[in-house]
C-alpha cells in the first residue's frame, strides 16, 4: 500500500512539474474580440489587445477570438506543442508572426471539424507543433466556436 501511494504521489508530482515548466514558456496572452468576424491578420496585428490569463471562456456566440501569444524559447531548444482545449472547438487558425507583411505568415489550421490525418497533430487534441527562435516568438490563434466554449 505504500509503495502504491508513494508511485501515486511520484506521478501527481510529475504532472504538476511538466505544467509549471510548460506554462513558464508562454510571455504573455492577450486577446482582442472581433464581433464583426471581418478582422484580418493584418489588422489584428496592428491593434492593442487586452491582457488575458492562462483561461479564457466565453458563451455560444458569432464573434470571432483572437489571441496573442508570446512564447519563450525552450530551454532544450527544437519545437514544442501548443496544445487548445477544449477539443470542440470549430475552427483554430494559427498566424505565425514573421517580419513581413502578416498576410504573408505561416498559417496553418484545425479544429473538430478537421479530420484527424489533416491536423498538425493527429489525434484526439487540439494543438499546433511549432518552433520558437529564440529568445522568443509571436503566435496569433483566431478561434472560432458555435457552442458555448
Amino acid at each position: 500500500m505504500k509503495r502504491l501511494f508513494g508511485i501515486l504521489i511520484l506521478i501527481v508530482g510529475s504532472l504538476v512539474t511538466s505544467l509549471a515548466l510548460a506554462s513558464d514558456l508562454i510571455v504573455s496572452r492577450a486577446i482582442l474580440e472581433d464581433v464583426s468576424s471581418a478582422l484580418t491578420i493584418a489588422d489584428v496585428a496592428g491593434r492593442v489587445t487586452i491582457p488575458a490569463g492562462s483561461t479564457l471562456s466565453m458563451n455560444s456566440t458569432s464573434s470571432v477570438h483572437w489571441i496573442c501569444l508570446r512564447v519563450r524559447a525552450p530551454a532544450t531548444g527544437g519545437k514544442l506543442v501548443l496544445f487548445i482545449r477544449p477539443t470542440y472547438l470549430n475552427e483554430l487558425r494559427l498566424y505565425q508572426a514573421g517580419s513581413g507583411n502578416p498576410l504573408t505568415w505561416k498559417t496553418r489550421v484545425t479544429g473538430n471539424p478537421y479530420p484527424y490525418a489533416n491536423r498538425g497533430r493527429p489525434n484526439i487534441s487540439l494543438g499546433f507543433v511549432v518552433k520558437v527562435a529564440a529568445p522568443e516568438a509571436t503566435f496569433y490563434l483566431r478561434l472560432k466556436t458555435r457552442s458555448p466554449a
